[in-house]
């Protein structure tokens, strides 16, 4: 009998000083969107008409969420102890991007490859931007064991918690959310 469930990460522990670290980071992130022409997104900026219009025409126009399968729990494959053993985890990713992506397809939900980069360009982390809809989203971003997503509303970015037992936080976070 052969298993048809996606190899899926287990639930993780979550170290909740991982988390706090990864969610100050998170609102600081950068989407480069797959595309012609191609976009790229700040996640610092507010969403202008422009940036919409540029979704739109990506096929992105309405609500969607951005995710990923990589790096279960927020643990970096280049934060492994040996290389080695980052190299194993980058393979991991690998297949988890792959098996979300052969579950997106299987089920006919469209997406558009988008990478997660920081500001400085020393980490990128490979995500899918795909119009389902959010609570949809947060179960796969839990499934593939994720601390958290983004959700395009139409209108604003936000932070949405997936393993994470933090409040969703609108991007850019203003000066009053601390």
């Amino acid at each position: 009998m052969t298993n048809t469930r996606p190899d899926v990460a287990p639930q993780p522990h979550v170290d909740e000083q991982q988390v706090e670290e990864k969610w100050r980071a998170y609102p600081n992130t950068i989407l480069e969107f797959a595309g012609r022409p191609p976009l790229r997104l700040d996640l610092r900026e507010r969403v202008t008409d422009d940036t919409r219009e540029a979704l739109a025409a990506l096929g992105l126009g309405t609500a969607f969420g951005v995710f990923t399968a990589e790096n279960p729990a927020g643990e970096n494959a280049e934060d492994a102890p040996t290389e080695g053993a980052e190299e194993r985890r980058e393979r991991a990713n690998d297949r988890r991007n792959s098996q979300l992506e052969r579950e997106l397809d299987a089920r006919g939900v469209a997406y558009v490859p988008v990478d997660g980069v920081s500001p400085d360009g020393q980490y990128r982390e490979h995500c899918i931007a795909t119009l389902v809809a959010r609570d949809e989203a947060v179960a796969l971003a839990r499934r593939y064991a994720q601390l958290a997503l983004f959700w395009f509303d139409g209108e604003s970015f936000w932070l949405l918690p997936a393993l994470a037992t933090k409040p969703p936080m609108r991007l850019p976070p203003s000066e009053r959310d601390g």
